[in-house]
């Protein structure tokens, strides 16, 4: 009878799986020990399981695997009341022979960039404390610190998925963050993307921008006054620029979006046109006072004039022949602040910029596109672009914060000579001469459908590293290859990753202490026991579910803390704490008709 309930023991793992699914809403924790080595541990196993060493050839790890009241590795704590509450939860999952773990748990990408409050990062540079934008479940923009930053290689079976607005590779278990056909936010792996087994999948998508943006009216900008020496500037001006400049926030932003599309600092407004360029004057000192904005199609005309005007710049024009028009600012506070923003292949926004609310930035992105922008005629798609990769990434961080969304592709220029024909006559560009486009277009869409008929999804194998991150709300936004999307990790258990069940586990003062039986039959269950076997010094990983407030130095664990299971992983955080291995080899015995119904089960529930 003990048999059959040890067979039947493997259906329950699909109820414990259904289970991590209505907790995704929650926020994933990890903690990662290392178990004890030998001769550290004390002797935890009973009777019974040195008799299965003996006669089965079974392998137990035991040793610490979590710990109350300290502050571990990452700097959490959990405190002592919580985590007992759930390890008697946990101890009924034990009972019903389902504590179930999987064997260095995957949760990653191959590559990528990720969207941080300094902009976007490539997951090597970023660190542990860092802030990046998540988003909550009710469809905010939120800035929250790195609690887990996991980079490791990666031997296994990985998931591309390709379409026009997607262009990503994951580990099976890795996490999408998809809104189903009710409008909820839900989490599915890459591997139910994969094998169609979500509700309604054609209807559900990924999402690649926000529900809610901030609307924030009557803003101001506050720009510095000079404080260098007056060095030729009349006294008039001097005393006008060394006090401080309050514009209106919407008004500066529109003007800043055509300034990095059509302009530049020229230092003096005492300057002519030589040959069609405008030159500072034979003689004139340059004064790092003025600042240039371009334009040569006439309906933006009235349009710049109207905004410098409505700002009070003091500006003069000139024209060329071919109809360019220059116009010449001075103001030796706003060309402090607009000459730190370089040029034309360095420009950026700053970062104050792009903190501010959404109908300035939408200000921003609106009249850059006036100047450096395009709209096809039959499905009026916008794009911009620029020669600046920095600027282009910044513009896709503003797209995010005012509700939309954009993919980066390149035009390379820099590769091979061009050939232009302007007017009839054909010239030749060469490639050392030009620099690559980087184009930016302006998508409206939600998210990315997950629709097989216009998606590529497939597993290949990997060798290489892979690359994640952990916040409070188990979510960041995502770059691969241009595109972009809303990310999370894994907090289930998968079936086809399980390679250890946990048996029992009881307190040694705060040190949570646990034993643990490889899985002998089941694939990971044989890596595991052949790594023990080789001499390799196993950890172990807490996965959790909650949230985390910080107090002082230290992250406190809050109240909603859910614990979900323990992995196997190779490098743990905790000193001290990698765990004893106990076994012997044995001739197998031969399979009985409760083992063939075991494997039996493990095949349809796969």
């Amino acid at each position: 009878m003990t048999q059959v309930f040890h067979a039947l023991g493997f259906f329950y793992v699909y109820l414990l799986e259904k289970w991590n699914t209505k907790m995704s809403d929650k926020k994933l924790l990890r903690e990662y020990y290392e178990l004890c080595p030998n001769g550290i541990c004390k002797d935890y196993l009973t009777e019974s399981d040195k008799r299965r060493i003996r006669e089965e050839g079974v392998v137990y790890l035991t040793g610490v695997i979590q710990r109350a009241d300290a502050k571990n590795g990452n700097g959490r704590i959990y405190p002592r009341k919580v985590l007992e509450r759930e390890v008697e939860k946990y101890k009924q999952i034990i009972n019903e022979n389902r504590a179930l773990g999987e064997l260095d748990h995957p949760e990653c990408v191959s590559s990528g960039e990720v969207l941080t409050v300094e902009g976007w990062k490539e997951f090597v540079d970023l660190k542990e404390g860092e802030e990046i934008f998540t988003l909550s479940l009710s469809g905010d923009l939120e800035v929250q610190k790195i609690t887990k930053r996991i980079e490791k290689s990666y031997k296994g079976k990985m998931i591309r998925i390709k379409g026009r607005n997607i262009d990503c590779e994951v580990t099976p278990n890795h996490r999408f963050l998809i809104v189903n056909r009710k409008n909820e936010y839900k989490y599915v792996t890459a591997k139910e993307i994969l094998e169609d087994s979500i509700p309604d999948m054609n209807k559900c998508y990924i999402p690649k921008a926000i529900k809610n943006k901030k609307i924030e009216q009557n803003k101001t900008i506050k720009i510095k006054g000079i404080t260098r020496e007056r060095n030729g500037i009349p006294y008039e001006k001097y005393e006008k620029w060394k006090q401080e400049l309050e514009v209106n926030a919407e008004l500066f932003c529109s003007f800043l979006g055509f300034y990095l599309a059509e302009g530049f600092c020229q230092g003096s407004q005492n300057v002519e046109l030589v040959e069609g360029n405008l030159k500072v004057k034979k003689g004139a000192k340059c004064c790092q006072n003025s600042f240039v904005l371009c334009q040569k199609k006439k309906e933006n005309l009235p349009k710049i004039e109207s905004l410098l005007e409505n700002l009070k710049f003091d500006y003069k024009m000139y024209s060329r022949d071919d109809g360019m028009k220059y116009y010449v600012i001075s103001d030796a506070r706003v060309y402090k602040f607009l000459h730190k923003l370089g040029k034309a292949k360095d420009k950026y926004i700053p970062r104050e910029i792009k903190k501010l609310p959404a109908n300035c930035l939408e200000k921003l992105l609106e009249w850059y596109h006036i100047g450096d922008g395009r709209t096809r005629s039959y499905n009026n798609q916008k794009s911009i672009f620029s020669t600046s990769e920095k600027l282009m990434k910044d513009f896709q961080e503003i797209l995010l914060k005012v509700g939309k969304s954009g993919n980066i592709t390149i035009d390379k220029r820099t590769e091979k000579d061009r050939k232009i024909i302007e007017n009839g006559t054909v010239r030749w560009i060469k490639a050392e001469n030009s620099n690559d486009i980087y184009n930016l277009n302006i998508s409206n869409t939600k998210g990315i459908y997950l629709d097989k008929r216009h998606l590529v999804v497939e597993e290949f194998d990997y060798d290489g590293m892979v690359y994640c991150v952990n916040v409070p709300n188990s979510n960041f936004y995502l770059k691969q290859n241009g595109k972009v999307h809303w990310s999370g990790n894994s907090n289930t258990i998968s079936l086809s990753n399980v390679s250890h069940i946990v048996e029992s586990v009881w307190w040694d003062g705060n040190d949570l202490m646990g034993k643990i039986r490889v899985l002998k039959y089941h694939p990971k269950g044989k890596i595991l026991e052949g790594l023990i076997k080789d001499g390799v010094q196993i950890g172990i990983s807490s996965r959790a579910i909650g949230s985390i407030r910080e107090e002082g130095d230290a992250i406190i664990v809050e109240d909603d803390l859910s614990l979900v299971g323990f992995d196997m992983v190779q490098c743990p955080s905790t000193h001290n704490a990698f765990m004893i291995k106990e076994y012997k080899e044995h001739k197998p015995r031969k399979k009985t008709k409760i083992d063939k119904l075991s494997y039996h089960l493990i095949d349809i529930l796969k």
